[in-house]
């Protein structure tokens, strides 16, 4: 919970800043995906809990991220993502 509450505020600011949604949300696809892996690779416990913090942190974005990427492509744009998420 604490990788969520630190991230949604931080990777907004730095999508806003860059304005490159789509580019840190491959970022954030691959940081959870290593983190994912590292899982299995890691040694002691305590790697465990960098690497689900890790993970944790990189996936808190990925749900809005979409969603705000999914709002900006549509024709209509708010209007029509009720269709989207039906």
């Amino acid at each position: 919970p604490l990788a969520y509450v630190i991230a949604g505020p931080g990777w907004a600011m730095l999508a806003d800043a860059l304005g490159a949604s789509s580019g840190l949300l491959r970022v954030a696809t691959v940081g959870t995906l290593l983190g994912t892996i590292g899982f299995a690779l890691a040694p002691t416990p305590a790697w465990m809990g960098i690497l689900l913090f890790v993970t944790a942190f990189c996936r808190a974005p990925q749900f809005p991220m979409v969603d705000a990427l999914t709002v900006r492509v549509l024709p209509n744009g708010r209007a029509g993502y009720g269709r989207v998420r039906l």
